[in-house]
């Protein structure tokens, strides 16, 4: 039987302006979470397990998958390691929208970015980057959002030369791992969850009736609304695929990203964060 905060699927990254959605819960505890509702950034044990990465897709059999590979599939993800499921929870229990707090960490100011990435957040990112000037880093706890909004997020964060962290304990998944890369240096410490996928579109109930009008309308429509929808992820990979070189990353990060099903999340190891350049300091 599968793990069962694997009962709910991953949530698909939407990259409509007008909505976004956030990974569901995932506990072992009933999805309870941390009574100050803010993320711990504590530290963990230097376990060896802290380093590895994971693929979780949830308690229900994928599209064309078997029965034996489903079968397979639940017992690898019973193994992901319980600081994972932790940093999930962590994720799950941000704000719906994403908030901004100045902490002062030593010498550093440091901008607390926790929730998830709505239409707004990136100008509310601007917003505090200029307010509470000079910002030295911007921690993220997301469990992700809008897309765009995230490749938004990154191009401000490069034009303000911040760093970006993700603190053990903690996790930036999805519309965040891409916001993440806009880090002029950047580091995702050990025991704090990565995750990627491929991003979805939300479609309208009045898409959805143009599609089901044109399905009725012969292999002609179907096939004129099928090349419309192949142009769009073609234009939307594309898209990504500059971002990511724009930021210094190496094109390995686009080829976990695409082949991550949208219900789906991978979460990168340390080695391959670091291989990556998702991580350029220790």
């Amino acid at each position: 039987m599968m793990n069962k905060r694997a009962g709910v699927l991953l949530a698909s990254l939407v990259i409509t302006s007008a909505a976004f959605a956030i990974l569901p819960a995932y506990s072992q505890n009933g999805g309870k979470p941390p009574s100050s509702g803010q993320p711990a950034y504590a530290s963990r044990p230097p376990l060896a397990n802290l380093e590895i990465g994971a693929q979780i897709c949830g308690a229900d059999p994928l599209p064309g998958e078997t029965k034996d590979e489903f079968n397979s599939r639940a017992e690898r993800e019973n193994n992901t390691p319980d600081w994972i499921w932790d940093d999930l929870d962590a994720m799950q229990a941000a704000p719906k929208n994403m908030t901004f707090t100045l902490r002062q960490v030593g010498n550093d100011r440091v901008l607390l970015a926790n929730g998830g990435i709505d239409d707004n957040a990136a100008d509310r990112l601007k917003t505090a980057l200029r307010n509470y000037s000079p910002v030295n880093e911007v921690w993220f706890n997301s469990p992700g959002g809008n897309s765009f909004v995230g490749v938004q997020m990154g191009d401000i964060l490069r034009q303000n030369m911040v760093t970006t962290r993700v603190k053990a304990g903690s996790g930036c998944a999805s519309a965040c791992s891409t916001a993440f890369l806009g880090g002029m240096m950047r580091r995702v410490e050990p025991g704090a969850a990565y995750g990627v996928h491929m991003f979805t579109t939300e479609i309208s109930d009045g898409t959805a009736k143009a599609i089901s009008d044109q399905s009725k309308g012969g292999k002609s429509s179907s096939q004129q609304m099928y090349n419309d929808i192949q142009w769009l992820g073609a234009k939307g990979a594309t898209e990504r695929l500059q971002y990511v070189q724009r930021m210094g990353v190496s094109t390995h990060w686009l080829d976990v990203w695409s082949s991550t099903r949208p219900g789906c999340m991978t979460f990168l190891s340390q080695d391959e964060m670091h291989r990556f350049f998702v991580n350029n300091i220790e």
